[in-house]
């Protein structure tokens, strides 16, 4: 079997104990030429250093600031390309691999020309048999307006439902595997979107330059899940994902249907909020306030709670009217 060179890239962000497991995983990959490439996204509690120098072996390159999950990873994948790196496989810190991973991608990978990118059947972490995601899906769910990605199987046991390689929507970046030619081809991450739905972007923009995206249930990992915002269906990853889905829906709109989505975008959005201020959770409401105002102002970047209050007093408005018209009438 001929082994085409693989580099391997992870973020870091103050994480040394997830980063290192991450690590210790890959150390043990069963496939002879690849190299490792740990970017560390300005770190203060000291984690770079120490994983220097636990893994010397390890390539290390410091941002001196937290660029965010699409830019870190364009630092690693520009170093992997300028190396001769023919595929750059994304793997989030917060996740271990099976030694084949590799191995199993890469053969997939050079089956066919067309394949672009590939993806291991993602478990939960510790290793169990039930799926994190088993490639993903772009669908409507019920009671939301705009298309979205899904994982396939989240929380199903594995019982061979997804054995067979297959063509999918997506691949989630917390695993995946693209040819060196596809970058090229496509660009990189686009960092405006920081964390969150840059893959989906990435893998969007392969699938409509002709690229197949394949799912490789042979390739295992395990992955604990976005502990690096707190996990999920925190505050910041709330904001992350409102804000970047009207990112996502902008770059494939066509301007005179402009309006139209930001009547949509406010409706559905104001229902995440007004059922966090229900619930009395004020800090995800606040942030999915943030989400929607940033991504009205076209403001990319880092988390910034920047939803000036009129804004809010609108939304609160709305809910109000809304208990209104809801009110039963008086009986006389």
């Amino acid at each position: 079997m001929d082994f085409p060179p693989v580099y391997i890239c992870t973020l870091n962000w103050n994480q040394f104990e997830h980063t290192s497991e991450c690590l210790d995983s890959l150390m043990c990959i069963d496939y002879p030429n690849y190299r490792v490439i740990v970017v560390d996204n300005g770190s203060s509690d000291g984690s770079a250093a120490e994983l220097k120098r636990k893994y010397p072996h390890v390539d290390f390159i410091e941002n001196g600031e937290n660029l965010g999950f699409a830019a870190g990873n364009n630092v690693g994948i520009r170093y992997a390309l300028k190396r001769g790196a023919d595929y750059v496989f994304l793997i989030n810190n917060d996740a271990v691999v099976d030694p084949l991973v590799l191995e199993r991608l890469v053969t997939v990978a050079k089956s066919d020309k067309r394949t672009g990118i590939v993806g291991p059947a993602i478990y939960c972490y510790p290793e169990s048999r039930v799926f994190w995601a088993a490639g993903m899906e772009k669908i409507v769910p019920k009671g939301k307006i705009f298309p979205h990605y899904v994982m396939r199987g989240k929380g199903e046991v594995d019982t061979g439902q997804y054995r067979q390689n297959e063509d999918v929507d997506m691949i989630n970046a917390c695993a995946l595997m693209i040819k060196r030619e596809v970058v090229e081809k496509i660009g990189l991450l686009d960092e405006k979107f920081f964390a969150y739905n840059e893959d989906s972007d990435w893998n969007e923009r392969a699938g409509a330059a002709g690229y197949r995206i394949v799912y490789v249930p042979g390739a295992m990992v395990w992955h604990k899940g976005s502990v690096s915002l707190g996990g999920e269906g925190s505050p910041s990853s709330w904001f992350y994902t409102v804000r970047n889905e009207l990112f996502f829906l902008k770059k494939r709109i066509k301007r005179a249907e402009l309006p139209g989505i930001y009547i949509d975008y406010l409706r559905e959005n104001f229902w995440f909020w007004k059922g966090f201020k229900h619930k009395g959770d004020n800090k995800s409401a606040k942030a999915v306030l943030d989400g929607v105002w940033s991504a009205l102002i076209d403001k990319g970047g880092e988390y910034s709670r920047s939803a000036p209050r009129w804004f809010e007093k609108l939304f609160q408005w709305k809910m109000y009217m809304d208990k209104r018209r809801t009110r039963p009438i008086a009986q006389t």
